[in-house]
């Protein structure tokens, strides 16, 4: 009897194991608010838990989910959630900043004070905070907008954001300050560093505190050209200076004068009290190559009317720095204080980046090679030309930025198009939106958006087009060559607006010459 029971125990146990296995080898359901759904990933019972997918609850639920490669972590966010991400902070603090800077010139400070008190406010209101705009309107001397008529704050650009804290960032940037002759050549007049605090006041992004700097480069009265490679020094009452960046052309002595043979840098010191009204004497520097100095000596050009040449300043193993015959025949305000300021031997000289001949000759194949390799998305030939310690900055709107431009090392290059990572890039001109993009994304909008192979022109070290944005590739890199494909336009109806250009930036490298940067440049708003 008792083995009876031995074996009915035995059955029954079997049975129920039986009954668990194919319990468990059934698959388990995800119902969310009444609806199946059915994930990539099955669900799993592993240690007596059942562990499901994240990310397709979370969605099922309305929420977005979020993976932190670097922190290892799943961020996960409901929808209405006052927690917001530190990139869509950033967004609303560029478009915040931004909106600020582009009314500053509707601002005039020159006005009468009750009509400055009403323009702060109808022109501030939304983009600073209460106090602050209670403070301007009640001592309009402290308030940013228009000192002058002439140049004129056109935008703020922004340099670096800080997080300090939730609720609180520090935006570093510049005004940039334009007259007519930026508006239509590009380029700006001056530029004033500030520092703002914005913070969050009741849900909403308010800038609390603003500080101006003098308007400044690299040092208030020393002019620092590091493309060309010289200097120029100025007295203390040219502080705060601008730069305006012009071209001379050269024509021949006989035939036809209708284009010019030969063209190059022609840079602008201007006083900081010029205005439109009362235009003061400017310092012109004209740059040539040394067979364009040659030449100009042996008389198979001319740059002017007259009689006499341009004088030399100075020159270094590349360029002839010199002032054009009769700068000053209109004798404009303050042409004696130039006078005095030439006879100080105020420029100097060192050997900067490579003119345009020497840099073709150094550059030209590894350039074509490259630029043939990118057309054709052939990732291990652009990765061999990368920079095996630097790797390659990509840059969306001409103005390199070291703190937000992605750097893609040499090896992720190889993997660059298959790459389904979305990266914030920087931001849209004119709307301020991230660029989130996929490398290949990217690469349709900001790197091969024309057909670059067959530009119109190409430039070794020498720039080709002007727009609205800062220049700064030649104080950023080191001793770079800077190959540019341009096209001046392409539909005639927006004369030459729709101009469209890529700047590869090479830097040498035991001996050779290796890509460090890839720069988007074109008509920005």
């Amino acid at each position: 009897m008792k083995k009876k029971w031995l074996i009915l125990i035995a059955v029954v146990v079997l049975i129920c194991g039986l009954a668990a296995a194919t319990w468990a080898d059934q698959p388990i359901k995800l119902v969310v608010n009444g609806k199946e759904i059915k994930p990539d990933v099955p669900a799993q019972i592993i240690g007596n838990r059942t562990m499901v997918p994240v990310r397709w609850i979370a969605e099922a639920l309305g929420a977005e989910v979020e993976w932190d490669a670097e922190n290892r972590t799943v961020i996960i966010r409901t929808k209405g959630s006052t927690s917001e991400s530190p990139e869509s902070d950033q967004t609303a603090i560029f478009k915040v900043v931004e909106n600020f800077g582009q009314r500053l010139k509707n601002v005039s400070l020159l006005a009468p004070e009750d009509a400055v008190t009403k323009s702060i406010k109808e022109n501030y209101s939304g983009y600073v905070s209460p106090e602050l705009l209670a403070l301007w309107q009640n001592d309009p001397a402290q308030a940013l907008g228009r000192e002058t008529s002439s140049p004129w704050p056109e935008r703020i650009d922004i340099a670096q954001t800080v997080k300090l804290s939730d609720t609180e960032y520090q935006v570093k940037g510049d005004i940039i300050e334009v007259t007519s002759v930026e508006m239509a050549k590009g380029g700006y007049a001056a530029k004033r560093p500030l520092v703002l605090e914005v913070e969050k006041i009741d849900d909403q992004w308010l800038i609390t505190s603003v500080s101006v700097d003098i308007y400044g480069a690299a040092s208030p009265t020393t002019y620092l050209n590091k493309q060309y490679g010289f200097s120029f020094q100025l007295p203390e009452s040219w502080a705060g200076y601008a730069v305006i960046s012009d071209q001379w052309k050269g024509y021949t002595i006989v035939g036809s004068r209708e284009e010019p043979v030969e063209t190059g840098a022609l840079i602008n010191l201007r006083h900081p009290q010029w205005t439109m009204e009362d235009p003061r004497q400017d310092i012109p520097i004209m740059v040539f190559t040394l067979p364009q100095w040659n030449a100009l000596q042996q008389e198979k050009f001319s740059v002017g009317a007259a009689p006499v040449g341009p004088k030399e300043l100075g020159r270094n193993s590349q360029y002839v720095f010199a002032l054009p015959a009769r700068y000053n025949f209109a004798f404009p305000t303050g042409y004696e204080e130039v006078e005095e300021i030439l006879a100080r031997d105020p420029l100097k000289t060192w050997d900067g980046a490579l003119a345009p001949e020497q840099a073709e000759k150094a550059i030209k194949d590894t350039a074509a090679d490259l630029i043939k390799a990118l057309s054709s998305k052939n990732a291990d030939a652009i990765a061999d030309l990368v920079h095996p310690t630097q790797g390659v900055r990509f840059t969306p709107y001409t103005y390199v930025s070291l703190e937000s431009d992605l750097v893609f090392s040499q090896e992720e290059m190889r993997s660059f198009f298959k790459d389904q990572q979305v990266y914030l890039w920087g931001h849209y001109d004119g709307s301020g939106d991230p660029i989130n993009l996929t490398p290949s994304q990217y690469y349709d909008k900001f790197v091969y958006a024309k057909d670059y192979v067959n530009a119109k022109q190409v430039g070794y070290n020498q720039v080709l087009s002007s727009g609205n944005a800062l220049e700064n590739q030649f104080e950023v890199y080191s001793n770079p060559i800077v190959v540019e494909y341009y096209f001046p336009g392409f539909n005639p109806d927006y004369e030459g607006m729709d101009w469209r250009s890529l700047r590869l930036v090479f830097e040498s490298y035991q001996n050779d010459w290796k890509l460090v940067g890839i720069i988007n440049n074109q008509w920005t708003i």
